[in-house]
C-alpha cells in the first residue's frame, strides 16, 4: 500500500540482522502535534492512516484467508507526513498476525506505547483490527487538542487512565470543530470494542465525510 513504508530487503551480515527500508523524507506526526495543524488537515491525514491500516488488516494469504494483521503500535512516532503530502505508516515490528513465527507476548508484557494501548491490550485480552482503530482515534484526539489523551507519571498511571478516566470530546479542549469530527473520534475511543468503529475503513469514511463537508485543505 502506498501509505505503508516499504521494506526492500532483509538479511544477516556477519551476525548482524538488517532491514533495508524506504527512506521517508518528512515529519513525524509527533512533530505535527506541536505545529497545531488545522483540524481538517488532521482529519485528512488520519483518514489516510486508516486506509493504510485497513489494507494491512485485509491482507490475505494465497488461499484467500485473512492473515489477521494488527499493527499494535499505532502512535505519533510511527506515522509520518512526507514533504509532498503523502502519509506513511511505519514499523510493523510488533505486528500480530495469524501463525506468526516469532516469540509471543508473555502474560503481563506490554506490546506498544502505553498512551495508545487499547483497553483490550492492557487487559491482555485477544486483539483484532479494532485495537488499531482505538489507537488511531487516540492519535487524532492528540492532534486536535495538542495534548496526549492518556497521561501519567508511570505506565501504571497511564493504564489506569485508559481504563477509568473520562474521555472528553476533543472540542472541549480545542474549541469548535468541523461537524462530525467529535463523533468520529469518540466512537473510535469506545472502551467496548463492539461499540467502536468496526474497521479502520469505517473511521476513514467518517473522516472523509468531515473533510468533504468542511471543504478542507489538502495535505
Amino acid at each position: 500500500h502506498p501509505a505503508i513504508a516499504q521494506i526492500f530487503d532483509f538479511g544477516e551480515d556477519r551476525g548482524v540482522l538488517y532491514l533495508a527500508m524506504e527512506y521517508v523524507a518528512g515529519v513525524r506526526f509527533r512533530d505535527l502535534v506541536e505545529l497545531s495543524p488545522p483540524p481538517v488537515v488532521s482529519a485528512r491525514a488520519m483518514a489516510e492512516v486508516c486506509r493504510a491500516l485497513h489494507a494491512a488488516h485485509e491482507l490475505s494469504d494465497l488461499a484467500g484467508h485473512t492473515l489477521g494483521v494488527v499493527h499494535r503500535d499505532v502512535s505519533p512516532d510511527n506515522l509520518m507526513l512526507t514533504f509532498d503530502g503523502q502519509v506513511k505508516v511505519l514499523d510493523f515490528g510488533i505486528a500480530l498476525m495469524r501463525g506468526r513465527q516469532a516469540p509471543v507476548t508473555e502474560f503481563g508484557a506490554i506490546k506498544g506505547k502505553p498512551p495508545y494501548l487499547s483497553p483490550e491490550q492492557i487487559k491482555n485480552e485477544s486483539v483484532d483490527r479494532r485495537t488499531d482503530v482505538f489507537a488511531a482515534a487516540a492519535v487524532l484526539h492528540e492532534m486536535l487538542t495538542g495534548a496526549q489523551l492518556f497521561d501519567g507519571d508511570s505506565v501504571y498511571a497511564i493504564v489506569r487512565a485508559i481504563e477509568h478516566d473520562e474521555v472528553a470530546p476533543p472540542s472541549r479542549a480545542a474549541g469548535p470543530l468541523p461537524a462530525g469530527l467529535d463523533h468520529a473520534v469518540m466512537r473510535g475511543l469506545e472502551r467496548d470494542h463492539e461499540r467502536r468503529w468496526q474497521s479502520a475503513d469505517e473511521l476513514a469514511r467518517a473522516l472523509d465525510q468531515v473533510v468533504a463537508a468542511a471543504d478542507g485543505e489538502d495535505l
